[in-house]
């Protein structure tokens, strides 16, 4: 071999040992303060080390080694010179061979989180520009219209209404995932009796002892007088034809119908004593301002009549005997009757477009 091949070859094996030696551990360390920088900075960071790697005074393997930058070690780009990059790693710069950092990813900005949704309005409701009702109304979200809660300023509410941030009376929204108390709630399942998913069944199966004699039920006369007075503002006047009867009450006047129509007929018509839904307290008879048809099929068709069939599940109440259903339930249509389950059950059954028995699969007689 000749002496020039030698040199060169051994030029070359000092330049491959020295670029070695450039990313072996050395003794500069970094102290907790400088470590400290490093990682307050590494937000501007740029690359990021492949494995140990020694930064140095200049873009040559024979300038000095500053400190060594640990494989992980994130530093900010400076700028390129050959194969060498002018970085900083925390409050130091200096060079490093471009073969041992590789860039950061960039990731993309992550979209604006859309700020949930924590409540809704129980009825149409007046969005504000401050806690009061003296402010200004910006919009009026309507009922079941769904708000971002920010904070709170005593009983109001800063919300965030698509758009529109504004302030709401604390009173009229309700926590999504928790349903809004009903205004006419089922009436309570603490008395005797057949129930059905919290519904008291009486019917010509299942009866009510003779000694249950409650009178009228509180929640369920709450309801019908909301409704009359509702009714009344649309010119709709409704009487209470018959409400409250005991067992013993029933007992007469079913016999009395027995005695008068016969047995087969007055089943049409009259529970037997036990079997009257009205010695719950929970049904009432109501009629409109012509008498002539009150207990009468034809109230179906009188203006009370129709109101009564469109809107009176709104107030709890469900038409018992329904037309066409007397197969089911073992009594004629009797548009007059309707019995109080409050408005939620009432709701859905009329939706639905059944009797009781038919919406729970339950015998009628």
């Amino acid at each position: 071999m000749t002496k020039n091949k030698l040199t060169t070859k051994a030029a070359v094996s000092t330049a491959v040992l020295a670029l070695a030696i450039s990313v072996m551990p050395t003794g500069n360390a970094l102290s907790n303060t400088e470590f400290g920088m490093i990682q307050a900075e590494a937000s501007t960071a740029t690359h990021v080390a492949k494995g140990n790697v020694n930064l140095r005074t200049g873009g040559s393997l024979k300038d000095k080694i500053v400190l060594q930058i640990p494989k992980g070690g994130k530093v900010e780009y400076i700028s390129g010179s050959g194969t060498w990059f002018h970085v900083k790693y925390g409050t130091k710069t200096g060079y490093v061979h471009s073969d041992y950092i590789t860039k950061i990813e960039e990731a993309a900005p992550e979209p604006p989180k859309a700020t949930p949704e924590t409540h809704f309005a129980k009825s149409n409701v007046n969005l504000r520009t401050g806690a009061s009702t003296k402010h200004k109304i910006v919009l009026q979200i309507p009922k079941n219209g769904k708000v971002s809660y920010i904070s709170k300023s005593s009983i109001w509410y800063k919300v965030k209404y698509g758009a529109k941030t504004g302030y709401v009376h604390s009173d009229y929204l309700a926590k999504i995932g928790t349903a809004a108390p009903s205004k006419y709630p089922a009436p309570s399942t603490d008395t005797p009796g057949k129930y059905v998913d919290g519904i008291l069944i009486v019917n010509k199966k299942y009866a009510l002892p003779s000694t249950y004699n409650p009178g009228v039920n509180a929640t369920a006369k709450k309801a019908l007088d909301a409704m009359i007075a509702d009714a009344k503002k649309q010119s709709v006047i409704l009487k209470i034809t018959s409400s409250y009867r005991s067992y013993w009450y029933q007992n007469t006047l079913y016999n009395n119908y027995v005695k008068k129509h016969g047995k087969t007929k007055a089943d049409r018509f009259s529970a037997r004593p036990g079997h009257s839904e009205h010695q719950t307290g929970l049904a009432f008879d109501l009629g409109g301002v012509n008498q002539a048809h009150w207990f009468e099929e034809s109230f179906a068709n009188t203006k009370e009549g129709k109101w009564l069939a469109s809107n009176a599940h709104k107030y709890g109440f469900h038409l018992r005997y329904q037309q066409g259903k007397e197969d089911i339930t073992g009594y004629m249509f009797e548009p007059w009757h309707f019995r109080y389950i409050g408005e939620d059950n009432a709701t859905k059954i009329k939706a639905a477009g059944k009797t009781l028995e038919e919406y729970f699969n339950i015998l009628g007689k």
